[in-house]
Parts: structure tokens; sequence; C-alpha cells
């Protein structure tokens, strides 16, 4: 008889679960994990203190819900952060942080985090910010008689308020 392995037989074993479901999306334990990591290693970084452990995780479940909102946002109203964009943020921080990009990437794994990961977590928040900043642009409406009405109202208080001195003339 040929030894083959009996694979029937074998447990099946969890390689992650879905936590949350937010809309038509989902939010891993996976992703709960990572951005745990992320908080954990930032406020090492800057030797904050952080809430007890269910109370930090709450609040990352919290933000994940929301950040997969805006998410859905972004989506929604076309907003896409191209790698060029990713590129400049992730340089920026970088630089907030006196290190190379290099550096940086390995300051992320050594805090247990990919950077592959990291990137895509820049990426979906700056897509969220700028979700935010187009929404925020399509509900402000100013009108031009406002601006003349603020203009004139301006000038009125300039002119109230000017001096002229001997030394002037």
């Amino acid at each position: 008889a040929i030894g083959v392995p009996n694979f029937a037989h074998a447990q099946p074993v969890a390689l992650d679960q879905i936590a949350v479901i937010v809309n038509n999306s989902v939010i891993l334990q996976s992703d709960i994990d990572t951005a745990l990591k992320t908080l954990q290693a930032n406020a090492k970084r800057s030797n904050q203190q952080l809430p007890p452990a269910s109370i930090l995780k709450q609040q990352v479940i919290e933000k994940l819900i929301v950040d997969t909102i805006q998410q859905q946002q972004a989506e929604r109203i076309g907003v896409r952060i191209d790698d060029s964009r990713l590129n400049e943020a992730i340089d920026e921080i970088a630089q907030n942080n006196q290190q190379t990009v290099e550096q940086f990437s390995l300051s992320i794994a050594n805090q247990g985090l990919s950077y592959s990961e990291f990137r895509e977590q820049i990426r979906k928040e700056l897509a969220a910010s700028e979700a935010r900043n187009a929404i925020v642009r399509r509900r402000i409406n100013i009108l031009p008689t406002e601006v003349d009405n603020l203009a004139n109202l301006l000038a009125q208080e300039n002119s109230a308020t000017v001096e002229y001195k001997l030394g002037h003339i």
C-alpha cells in the first residue's frame, strides 16, 4: 500500500474572520489587529499612555467602522489616490520622523507591521480626507452678493478706523 496522507481528518484552521459588517463591506479581525499594532507603535514612539486593552479595542473598532463608511463615500464619489500621491504622503511622514523612507519602512517592520499594509492604511486615510473635503466643498455656496456685502462692510470698518497723522501728509 502506498502511504497517502489522509487529509479527511485534518482540523480546520481559521486564517481570519469577519469582525464587523458595514453596509456592503466587512472589517476583518486582522484589520483590527493591524490597527491596534499601529496605534500601540505610535503611542510607544511618542510616549503616550493608552487606555485599557478592552476600551482601546472598542475605540479601534469604532474608528474602523467610521473609516469604512468614509472609504465607501470616497468610492461613491470617485476619489482615487494614485501611487505618486501616496508616495509623497509617505515621504512627508518619514521626513516628519527624521527618517528616510527606507529607514521608516524598517521601523514599521520592527513594530510588527508590513510596509504594504501601512501603505494601504495611508491610502485609505488620504481617500477619506479627500472625500470629506469634497463633500464640504459641495455644501459651501457663497453668493456674489455676499462677497460684495462683506467687502463693503470691511471697507466701512477700515475707513472708520483710519487715522492720519501730520507726518503722513
